[in-house]
This record gives structure tokens, C-alpha cells and sequence, in this order.
């Protein structure tokens, strides 16, 4: 039945909209032309290429920030252990100087003290010894005098000696001190760079992973763009 108002052969219902109408010809319904379905297919391809583009630039920017991040680890790990064994070497060093400083001031006042000791033996001598060729004769009842004086600088020295040992502890227990904090930081440090190269080995990313590491050229997104922009490969 034609509308009211057409002729039968004019109805629109009846006219095609495809190039083969003009053969009498009338696509089946709901079939698409040939050009929507192509124009269909270059845009959700092109929407895909966008996407898959957008997927591996944020790959290839993780991966940089990651290698960028690594590199800085590592230069910081190796800053740390630097300074950790200039530090370790300053004390020694200072640990060394220090020693001599305190044998330097043992010797000097050891040296003052035997010379103390030596001027008021001599004046004690002359006072009540009385020189005989090479030595001197001293009466038996002044011996004591000479004994007690002889036995006072041998206990001055003995002070002195005991007194540079304990300086000498003190020193070689602070400085060992210092010394082993730095050995213990640079073998903190040893082994933290050897946890992080295994943790970085441990999470180096296989090439079936996503989100971690650089894209492959095997990978999934790789493989999609490379068949998206082949003409051969995308025409089917």
C-alpha cells in the first residue's frame, strides 16, 4: 500500500539509500553501507592507536623516572660510601696525629723531670758529698738524704708514665671508637647496596609484564601499533 499522496513506485519507504538502488536493488534492514562501515573501522582504529600510543608513552616515561631514580640511588648509595671512608680515613689519621702528640708531651715532660731530678741530685751531692777522682764520697748518715730524693723522682716518673698510659687507653678507645662506626656505616652501606641490586634484579620487569620497565618490541602494545599503521597487515 502507497502512502497517501505517493504513487506506489515513490513511496519513500521503497526508495534506497545505497548506490545499488539504482539496479532496483534495496540493501537488507539494519545492514550498514559499505563506506560506514569503513569509516567505522579507521575510526575506532584510530582511536586505538591513540590509546595504545598514550599506553607506551606512559611506559617509556615510568621506565625513564624509574632508571632516573636508580641512577640517583646509586650515585647517592656511592656519595655515602665515599664519605663514609674519608671519614674513616680522617680519623685514622687523626687517631695517628693524636698519638704523636701525646708521646711528644710524655718525652718533653719525662725529659723535664729527669732534668729536675738530675739538677737536685747534683746540688744535693755538692752539699754533702766531696769529690774523689770520677766519684763522690757520701757520709753514711747523709745517704738517706740522697735516697729520699732519688726515691721521690722515681715516683714523679712513675706517675708520669702511668698517667701518658692512661692518656694513651683513653686515646686509642675513642679513636677505635670513631674508627668502627665508620667501618660499621660503610658495611651498613655495603650491604644496603647489595639489597637494592637484588631487589632491583627482583623487579626487573619480563617482557609479558605491564606497567614495569621499557616496552618490548614484542610486547602486546608494540606488536598492536606496528599491525595498526601496516596497511598490508590492517586491511583485513
Amino acid at each position: 500500500m502507497a502512502m497517501y499522496g505517493y504513487p506506489a513506485h515513490k513511496d519513500p519507504r521503497n526508495i534506497c539509500t545505497v548506490s545499488r538502488a539504482t539496479a532496483g536493488e534495496c540493501p537488507e534492514p539494519g545492514r550498514l553501507r559499505s563506506g560506514s562501515l569503513s569509516g567505522l573501522r579507521n575510526a575506532l582504529m584510530a582511536v586505538l592507536r591513540e590509546s595504545a600510543l598514550h599506553r607506551l608513552s606512559e611506559l617509556w616515561l615510568a621506565a625513564e623516572i624509574r632508571q632516573r631514580q636508580s641512577a640517583m640511588q646509586r650515585w647517592h648509595h656511592a656519595a655515602r660510601k665515599t664519605s663514609s671512608a674519608l671519614q674513616h680515613q680522617r680519623a685514622a689519621l687523626q687517631a695517628e696525629a693524636d698519638g704523636d702528640v701525646l708521646r711528644g708531651e710524655h718525652g718533653k715532660e719525662a725529659a723535664e723531670l729527669r732534668r729536675r731530678w738530675r739538677q737536685q741530685r747534683e746540688a744535693l751531692l755538692a752539699k754533702i758529698g766531696s769529690y774523689r777522682d770520677q766519684h763522690v764520697a757520701v757520709p753514711e748518715e747523709d745517704l738517706v738524704h740522697l735516697q729520699e730524693l732519688d726515691a721521690l723522682h722515681r715516683q714523679q716518673m712513675a706517675r708520669l708514665d702511668d698517667g701518658h698510659a692512661g692518656a694513651h687507653q683513653d686515646h686509642d678507645a675513642y679513636h677505635s671508637k670513631v674508627q668502627g662506626k665508620c667501618l660499621t656505616a660503610m658495611k651498613v652501606l655495603g650491604a644496603m647496596g647489595a639489597l637494592e641490586a637484588k631487589h632491583s634484579r627482583d623487579l626487573r620487569p619480563s617482557s609479558s609484564s605491564l606497567g614495569n620497565g621499557m616496552p618490548r618490541s614484542d610486547s602486546a602494545g608494540v606488536c598492536f601499533l606496528q599491525w595498526a599503521w601496516d596497511p598490508a597487515l590492517s586491511a583485513g
